[in-house]
């Protein structure tokens, strides 16, 4: 093999040397070929066809680009859901801090009612971002041995009313243990979730986070979606932020319904009115 490559190598020697000028002419051969593989190639990939170069290399056009999308279309989903987050809580904190500051006890069940207004829809649009996946969002407190709606978005007006939780309940486990509980399918084996006898609705995910300063417990903001897999680590992180924001509104309303029930001269029972 190398006995032929030299001959080879030898004749072209040879020939270039009785004529001069065809160096020149192969190199711009050479040059030129190169050029129009390129535009060759460019053309190709702009069609999106599958180039393959050498047969060692393989461009798909099509993948690459696509896969590229999906990255920058996530990342900048990311970045606008943290953005929204983070104006939610600032505007919360706000609210909590006017309603504490600046308000009477006449204004005041107006102005709580418009925090949660505010809050409670927010929280299921920040969350949502699967097409087509509606979210419930709630805010359970003790009454007794169960737990109630003190307010909630998505429920009818009967199950906010009338809703009752055992402790048994994935927002009882979170209430009582102060844990995160968190299921991508609640209707997977072993999962403690159970669905409501009067349920009208079927929610596949669920994430109750525990209300809480220290290892003092109030309630559980409660959030499910329609789809599988609706919400991520991420997600459990922004709704334990709001979790510790509305813990001191909570233990305000406690604090602002012994002095409206005590200025009535009613009873106080420990639980907060919805």
């Amino acid at each position: 093999m190398d006995k032929i490559a030299e001959e080879i190598g030898k004749g072209i020697s040879e020939a270039i040397g009785k004529v001069p000028w065809a160096l020149p002419i192969i190199a711009a051969l050479v040059i030129l070929g190169f050029i129009l593989f390129i535009i060759m190639t460019i053309w190709r990939l702009k069609k999106g066809s599958e180039v393959s170069i050498a047969g060692v290399l393989t461009i798909k056009p099509n993948e690459t680009v696509e896969q590229l999308k999906k990255d920058f279309e996530s990342l900048n989903e990311d970045d606008k859901q943290k953005t929204q987050i983070l104006k939610l809580l600032n505007q919360l904190t706000i609210e909590i801090a006017n309603v504490i500051c600046n308000t009477t006890n006449e204004e005041f069940l107006e102005t709580r009612r418009s925090i949660y207004e505010y809050l409670l829809p927010g929280i299921g649009i920040v969350l949502t971002k699967q097409k087509g996946n509606n979210h419930r969002v709630a805010i359970f407190v003790q009454e007794v041995d169960t737990l109630r709606i003190h307010q909630g978005i998505g429920y009818s007006t009967e199950g906010k009313r009338n809703l009752r939780l055992s402790m048994d309940s994935s927002a009882g486990h979170s209430f009582t243990t102060g844990e995160i509980y968190s299921s991508g399918d609640v209707l997977s084996s072993g999962n403690r979730f159970k669905t409501h006898p009067k349920a009208t609705k079927q929610y596949r995910s669920l994430i109750c986070v525990p209300i809480k300063c220290g290892n003092h417990i109030l309630g559980v903001l409660s959030v499910d979606g329609e789809e599988p897999n609706s919400f991520t680590k991420d997600d459990e992180d922004y709704l334990t932020y709001l979790a510790n924001s509305l813990y001191i509104l909570l233990h305000f309303e406690m604090f602002m319904e012994i002095v409206i029930e005590s200025g009535k001269g009613g009873e106080i029972d420990g639980t907060l009115s919805s």
